[in-house]
C-alpha cells in the first residue's frame, strides 16, 4: 500500500493524472478484499478462510500491476526518449550491447518476422 501511494505521489509531482471513474470495478475490488481481510478471522470455516486469502491475493495482484503501469508513465516522462543512461550502464555492466543486436536483427530480416508472430502469439495467450 506505501508503495501505491508513493507512486501516486511521484505520478502528482509529474503532472500525471489518472481518471479513477472508469476504474470503479478495480476499486471495489481492492476495497472489498480490504474489508474481507478485516472480517477474515470471524469465519470459523477454513474453505471460506481461503477463499478469503486467494481473493486478497487476486486484488493484491491488481494493485501491483496496477502501480506496475501507471509508473510506466512516469518512467517515459523522466527518460530522455529511447535513450536511458542509468538503463544503459546497467546492460554494458551485465555484457549487453542492444545496438549489436539491433543490427543483427536488422541482418537477419527473416528472423525479425518470426520473432514478431512469437511476441504476437505469446501476447494473445495471456487474455
Amino acid at each position: 500500500m506505501a508503495s501505491a501511494l508513493a507512486s501516486a505521489l511521484l505520478l502528482r509531482l509529474l503532472g500525471i493524472s489518472i481518471d479513477a471513474t472508469g476504474s470503479i470495478k478495480t476499486l471495489i475490488l481492492i476495497a472489498s478484499a480490504a474489508l474481507m481481510g478485516l472480517l477474515r478471522d470471524r469465519f470459523q470455516h477454513e474453505p471460506i478462510r481461503r477463499l478469503i486469502d486467494v481473493f486478497q491475493m487476486l486484488a493484491l495482484f491488481v494493485i501491483v500491476s496496477s502501480t506496475g503501469l501507471f509508473l510506466t508513465y512516469a518512467a517515459a516522462m523522466l527518460s530522455e526518449g529511447y535513450r536511458d543512461e542509468l538503463l544503459a550502464g546497467a546492460d554494458r555492466a551485465l555484457g549487453f550491447n542492444w545496438i549489436s543486436l539491433y543490427d543483427f536483427m536488422d541482418r537477419h530480416r527473416s528472423l525479425m518476422i518470426v520473432s514478431k508472430k512469437i511476441y504476437s502469439a505469446s501476447l494473445r495467450l495471456r487474455s
